[in-house]
């Protein structure tokens, strides 16, 4: 699955040890398709682009009210690679590095995504 784990905002925190830090959503392959069909309807006219971050966002919203635009994405993970916040990269399965590093680099371009 796709793996996001989000950076709960300071001021939703306790003061205590142990309270709340972090929320995992783990998005299956079948549930992330659908979500990148959603988002691939909903995309504006004329753009190749697939907002897929906001068809998450919305997805939470609609779903669990959970509004996570306020929250910071720490950390992003699949089957072939970890990415976190501060840039640091782990492939997990090595004969993926060059399709995800494209991958990488169109998100970065905005280029269209296929998910």
């Amino acid at each position: 699955p796709l793996r996001l784990v989000y950076g709960v905002p300071r001021r939703w925190r306790g003061e205590r040890e142990g309270d709340l830090e972090t929320v995992t959503l783990a998005v299956p392959p079948r549930a992330l398709r659908e979500l990148a069909e959603d988002a691939a309807r909903r995309r504006p006219k004329g753009t190749a682009d697939v907002p897929v971050a906001g068809v998450l966002h919305r997805f939470l919203l609609d779903t669990f009210r959970l509004d996570v635009r306020d929250f910071v994405l720490e950390r992003v993970s699949c089957q072939a690679v970890i990415m976190g916040r501060d840039g640091t990269v782990k492939f997990l399965d090595p004969q993926q590095q060059e399709e995800v590093l494209h991958t990488i680099q169109r998100i970065v371009r905005g280029s269209e995504i296929k998910i």
